[in-house]
């Protein structure tokens, strides 16, 4: 659909060219002849001996027409489309917690002073996703949260929506990764990480936890940043959309 996108994008500013540029137009009704004046203002590159005679501009409107609705069409479906990374955490109960026992009172888990660091996983095509996990947090988030840091290259060129679920329940049911940024963090109920860890076979250490990232749906460029991006950086965000790998899969490091 990207692909498809780009060409429809690539016709219809091919017409809009000519249509642009060669203002010279044979009408069977109105004739406008080139004037010096028009030809001092005309494009570099115009040519006033190529003509468009007024009987083929109503065919070249509806083929603008059609363009339009079928680049809006691909720009749809690529935003309707879901991609996912999905891990599994190895042995996750006694990597993230340790059980506590006080007299009274029945066992429970509280978080381990320690980080897991994910592997890199696909999100879709062309996109390459890992995270960290901190059980206690990082110096910084609230009580009673434990900390997410993910990764994502190459950084992507739009925002765009995503959720995230631990063990087959919706931790973060909506959230925004911003344009050209390469990581996020998110601060996440223990409670909920907690609940999943009890649900685990404590018979069984080397059962694991999943964890996913789902990317929900790719934000449109909001009217600021249509005024200031010229059409070449709009293309460069959908080339990179299209076509650009991540060119190295070095190991995500803390960032702040």
């Amino acid at each position: 659909y990207a692909e498809l996108r780009t060409g429809m994008r690539q016709n219809r500013q091919a017409l809009e060219s000519v249509l642009q540029e060669h203002d010279y137009v044979l009408s069977p009704v109105q004739r406008r002849p080139w004037s010096a004046e028009r030809a001092g203002s005309a494009s570099p590159g115009s040519s006033p001996g190529l003509r468009i005679h007024g009987r083929d501009l109503p065919k070249i409107r509806r083929t603008m027409h059609l363009l339009r609705e079928l680049e809006k069409t691909c720009a749809d479906k690529l935003q309707e489309a879901q991609l996912t990374a999905s891990w599994r955490i190895p042995g996750a109960q006694k990597l993230l917690a340790e059980e506590r026992r006080a007299s009274g009172r029945a066992p429970f888990m509280v978080p381990r002073k320690k980080c897991w660091l994910s592997p890199w996983k696909a999100l879709g095509e062309f996109y390459q996703a890992a995270f960290r996990i901190y059980p206690t947090g990082d110096g910084e988030a609230a009580a009673d949260k434990f900390v997410l840091f993910f990764w994502l290259q190459p950084p992507p060129p739009l925002s765009f929506s995503f959720s995230v679920e631990i063990g087959g329940q919706l931790a973060v049911a909506k959230s925004s990764w911003p344009a050209m940024m390469g990581w996020v963090r998110l601060e996440i109920s223990w409670g909920l990480l907690c609940s999943q860890l009890s649900a685990l076979d404590p018979q069984t250490p080397s059962s694991s936890l999943g964890l996913k990232l789902h990317l929900l749906e790719w934000h449109a460029p909001d009217k600021e940043h249509q005024r200031s991006w010229r059409n070449e950086e709009v293309s460069r965000a959908i080339r990179l959309l299209e076509v650009q790998k991540p060119s190295q899969q070095a190991r995500p490091g803390r960032e702040r």
